[in-house]
């Protein structure tokens, strides 16, 4: 890389020297393949009020163009400043003027004149999730707002019949003036509000009184649902802003006076079956676009048709050809994806590690990601997003926490008999027949939640983890006339606590604090660094140890508190304290669990070990006595 010189330099030397691969000229400098993310023409070079701005249109560029060429910053940023922008080469697109004439006969085609067509057709904004957009307002347009760089073909077409209509022959934009035209609309639409606005994708939430459903076809028609009812109405200012990506397909209209029965058959469960009443919930819960929603898993042998039944579910709302990739390999790119789907998939989940497992709790409760904002190296943008989605698996991956069971909605599916099994192509052929009136019939399920959402917010109930979700779910059994014990929360309640606890039993860290447990009759308190290798020795512990199992105070402590929720639900609280500076532990068994020959809470203070056949006596810290609590096993050597 050659070294910088003090002497000012050209726009075009500095391009053509540090940057030797190619270069495209712009309206105010030029497009170059970036060094730091390797992206063809996306890092601008621009004359930004007689200064040269240096920045990436790659919005998870990291940046560090000078480390990428191999040079300190303070060597960068000197460089920068040896760059004369007001001497710049001659405009490969020159201004219009005499003996230039162009596709309109009055001069020649320019970058500006690109983006003023662009300006004056299209709305420019930025959205709470990141995406720069543009939303067309010329006269028949869908009002869906797009991402700028997605624009071209549109502004392509309709600027040649503009010019066509106006001059009597059309205007081809050429590749180069159609980039920088485009560049510069990502720059303006970046700064055209204040703050962004909320753009939805597939549905959107206004309140606890209405819901609307895109559905996707070219017209931009809307489904508008209140507790009155619903109906399908063309795109106006009165509607929410949508946006569309590549993964979006359309939606049948809906159909009055269908019946969800209809999918139930489809799905092979019967009416009273708890999992069709989580199905169902989902469904109708899935479109409170501001409501954390679980995701839906389902669970299944070979033959069981998870695949094929999930799909279903989930293309009552969001259509898809398949199900998607398992997460986990590039969070990047799992969040990418899911930013482009109201609706995520993951089919054949076979390994979830603890970070993915974080990462589903987040997507489900709702994500904050940072974005560098364009011509800027420091200006950050908050990238905001929520999504729920369908899995399957053959077992629940162990890598769940208890925090991601928490936000499952779990289905397990029983084998299909050979002698029940349906050809895939009827299943589908039946299901699109009855597409249109099943989703009419989830959209009247909304309209019921709605009437009585608000009622059912302001009541004070005992509520799981998921409340809101638990508060659209207690609305429709209300709308559905169902008893509470007997409807679609008690089913998702009973499913997230059956998953908890066997979850508690599935995993050898819980196994064997519950095995301790049972084995101290319900009782047993101490310092972390004795119950460490109690639970290493547990009965039903793995003789060779997973590589996350904890292997000092602290790190029990960690794994302790992340596996409370699936013990809790399991029977056994835990508890912890300090005395006499003192660290303490205190498992204690539950109503719930009730082990043979457990002692009420508190009443003795001391423990006997079956397997020792001794007494151990553990002083209480609470009472402050003794802080030396007796290791009652200790490891062994």
């Amino acid at each position: 890389m050659p070294d910088p010189s003090p002497d000012l330099i050209s726009l075009g030397d500095f391009a053509d020297t540090y940057f030797p691969s190619g270069k495209t000229r712009t309206v105010d400098g030029y497009a170059v393949t970036c060094p730091a993310c390797r992206t063809e023409s996306s890092l601008q070079l621009r004359d930004l009020f007689g200064r040269l701005a240096v920045a990436c249109l790659t919005v998870d560029c990291p940046g560090n163009f000078a480390e990428a060429l191999g040079m300190p910053e303070a060597r960068w940023t000197t460089l920068l400043d040896t760059v004369r922008t007001d001497t710049a080469d001659a405009a490969a697109t020159p201004s219009k003027g005499k003996g230039s004439k162009g596709g309109d006969g009055e001069g020649r085609l320019t970058a500006d004149d690109v983006v003023t067509f662009i300006e004056a057709n299209y709305r420019l904004g930025r959205s709470t999730d990141g995406l720069l957009f543009a939303v067309p307002t010329y006269a028949g347009s869908n009002r869906i707002a797009r991402e700028v760089r997605s624009i071209r073909s549109d502004v392509l077409r309709r600027f040649r019949e503009d010019r066509r209509a106006r001059t009597g022959k059309g205007v081809v934009i050429g590749s180069e003036i159609m980039t920088a035209a485009l560049g510069l609309v990502a720059a303006l639409a970046e700064d055209a509000q204040e703050h962004p606005e909320p753009v939805a994708l597939r549905a959107a939430q206004v309140g606890d009184d209405r819901i609307v459903l895109d559905l996707g076809d070219t017209t931009g028609r809307v489904v508008d649902v209140t507790p009155t009812g619903w109906t399908v109405v063309d795109p106006s200012e009165s509607v929410p802003l949508f946006r569309r990506s590549a993964a979006v397909q359309p939606l049948p209209e809906p159909v009055r006076g269908g019946s969800l029965d209809t999918l139930r058959d489809l799905l092979g469960l019967d009416a009273e079956d708890r999992r069709w009443l989580l199905i169902r919930g989902w469904l109708v819960g899935s479109l409170f676009a501001e409501v954390p929603r679980p995701i839906l898993w389902a669970t299944g042998s070979q033959g069981s048709g998870k695949s094929v039944r999930t799909r279903m579910v989930l293309s009552v709302i969001e259509p898809t050809d398949s199900l998607g990739k398992e997460p986990g390999r590039n969070e990047r790119d799992d969040s990418t994806a899911a930013r482009g789907r109201f609706l995520v998939s993951y089919d054949n989940i076979t390994n979830v590690s603890q970070a993915t497992s974080d990462w589903l709790c987040r997507l489900v409760t709702g994500v904050t990601d940072d974005r560098r904002a364009l011509y800027t190296d420091e200006d950050l943008r908050p990238v905001s997003y929520r999504r729920s989605g369908v899995a399957t698996s053959i077992t629940l991956p162990p890598g769940l926490g208890s925090d991601a069971l928490e936000r499952i909605a779990l289905v397990p599916l029983d084998r299909v008999p050979d002698s029940e099994r349906r050809g895939e192509a009827g299943l589908w052929s039946a299901y699109r027949a009855a597409h249109p009136e099943i989703l009419g019939a989830v959209l009247d399920d909304v309209v019921r939640v709605l009437r009585h959402l608000e009622d059912v917010k302001r009541e004070a109930h005992p509520r799981p983890r998921m409340a809101d979700y638990a508060d659209v779910l207690r609305a429709l059994d209300r709308g559905l006339g169902l008893d509470e014990d007997a409807g679609h929360l008690a089913a998702y309640v009973g499913a997230v606590d059956e998953s908890l606890a066997d979850r508690a039993l599935d995993d050898p860290f819980t196994a064997a604090v519950l095995a301790l447990v049972d084995q101290r009759r319900g009782h047993w308190r101490g310092r972390p660094d004795a119950l460490l290798p109690l639970l290493s020795t547990a009965e039903g512990t793995p003789f060779d140890l997973p590589k996350w199992w904890p292997n000092t105070p602290r790190a029990l402590g960690i794994q302790l508190r992340r596996a409370e929720e699936a013990l809790r639900h399991a029977g056994v609280a835990v508890s912890y304290g300090k005395s006499n500076g003192a660290r303490w532990i205190d498992l204690r068994a539950t109503a719930a669990r009730n082990p043979t020959g457990s002692e009420e809470a508190g009443s003795v203070p001391w423990l006997t070990d079956p397997a020792a056949g001794s007494v151990t006596t553990l002083s209480d810290p609470l009472a402050g006595s003794v802080p030396t609590l007796t290791d009652p096993a200790p490891a062994p050597e």
